[in-house]
């Protein structure tokens, strides 16, 4: 509060008269260091210079927090529609961040930049809200792909039809386009949150998670490709054993 901002600047006058060679009464000398002497029944601090000298120093101090003082006074008399507009702003919003503070000292009115960090702040609870719903998306993603799985282990055990088990793959590909769609969506967001503050905000994670293919079929035709190249190389390779016999 009040006591301790004063108790700092008497501490900090009083080394810049004292220590740091900062009066032109003193000059540069050090007067700072002072020596504890035991009188009577406890010990008592003893200065390194006169009562006269310790006038001067006083006398000094106060010059120097005066004028600091009339400064800043005359720096918030000048500054008044500044700070009253920053007022109005804390009292409307409470919070507020580092592009509102300069928004304000730039000399913009509270209202214009209250009514901006509102619709920020109504954006980033829309992009937290499809954040959240993409991650559920993944997670029902991960279910059907297990239930997938375990019903092409009942298909091929015999005790379900292949029915059945298309039925599920369709339920899969289902989920996964839900999930594409909703990541576009966010995606979206993030973009425009991007482009209203002028810079990349980390408001999102690192894009770890991609479209999900929307089967996994894909990925057989390659491995059937690998064993007939395989194969091809193990053909050539026996006749030309059997020509250099």
């Amino acid at each position: 509060g009040a006591s301790s901002d004063i108790e700092r600047a008497t501490e900090i006058a009083r080394r810049m008269v004292t220590e740091w060679g900062m009066s032109k009464k003193i000059g540069f000398m050090n007067l700072g260091k002072s020596s504890e002497v035991f009188i009577g029944r406890d010990y008592q601090s003893k200065s390194n210079y006169s009562e006269s000298f310790a006038t001067i120093i006083d006398q000094e101090i106060k010059e120097i927090i005066d004028a600091c003082y009339k400064q800043t006074t005359k720096i918030l008399t000048d500054n008044k529609k500044i700070l009253d507009n920053l007022a109005n702003l804390l009292i409307e919003q409470e919070t507020i961040y580092e592009e509102e503070v300069n928004a304000i000292m730039s000399g913009e009115d509270y209202k214009e930049v209250a009514k901006r960090l509102n619709e920020k702040l109504e954006m980033r609870k829309e992009y937290d809200r499809k954040k959240q719903e993409e991650q559920k998306m993944l997670q029902e993603i991960k279910m059907q792909e297990m239930k997938e799985q375990t019903a092409t282990a009942l298909k091929n055990a015999g005790i379900i039809s292949q029915e059945q088990l298309d039925a599920i793959k369709k339920d899969t590909i289902k989920v996964k386009e839900k999930y594409n769609n909703a990541k576009v969506e966010v995606e979206k967001e993030e973009k425009t949150a991007n482009d209203e503050s002028g810079e990349v905000k980390d408001i999102s994670e690192s894009k770890e998670t991609e479209k999900i293919d929307e089967s996994k079929e894909e990925a057989k035709p390659k491995k059937t490709a690998t064993k007939s190249k395989k194969a091809e190389d193990k053909v050539i390779e026996e006749e030309n054993k059997k020509d250099e016999k």
